[in-house]
């Protein structure tokens, strides 16, 4: 680097960098001071929201006629009613903060149910069986009656 700058002086830097097969880009880089990596002390935004406002807000969306409301549907009644306390994005970041940004309603818990070979199986079986009714591999209301009750002991379910 030291003969390149040498050399740059009396014939320039091109040429030089051409004659000892060193890229212009890396001397020039090396010529400028090492810059930090460390990055920049976080700075808090300017408009961000206090610590008594971020209270606030958590306590009107834990309130009892809010509890179980989006943030969209909080935000449009605070504006009908006249008031702005801050935009949906910051509840649903208030929200993040607490562990409650998931969907906040109550939902059922649909249980398992078994796979449609189960049911395909039993029915075969009852099929083939052609103990009461009428013949192999016509269709009843009591082969319907047993497919149900076998469907059910072996651990099927049916959806309501």
């Amino acid at each position: 680097m030291i003969a390149t700058q040498q050399l740059g002086k009396d014939i320039g830097v091109a040429r030089a960098c051409r004659a000892l097969d060193v890229p212009r880009t890396t001397f020039y880089r090396r010529l400028r001071p090492a810059v930090s990596t460390v990055p920049k002390a976080c700075r808090s935004h300017p408009r961000k929201l206090s610590e008594e406002e971020q209270a606030e807000v958590k306590t009107l969306l834990y309130s009892e006629p809010m509890v179980d409301k989006s943030p969209y549907q909080v935000f449009a009644k605070l504006l009908d009613d006249g008031r702005y306390l801050c935009s949906i994005r910051s509840m649903y970041r208030i929200l993040a903060k607490d562990h409650a940004s998931r969907e906040r309603r109550r939902q059922l818990r649909h249980p398992n149910y078994t796979k449609p070979e189960l049911r395909k199986r039993i029915v075969s079986q009852v099929k083939a069986a052609a103990t009461q009714g009428t013949g192999a591999g016509q269709w009843s209301a009591r082969k319907a009656q047993l497919v149900a009750k076998k469907y059910k002991a072996a651990g099927g379910g049916y959806r309501d």
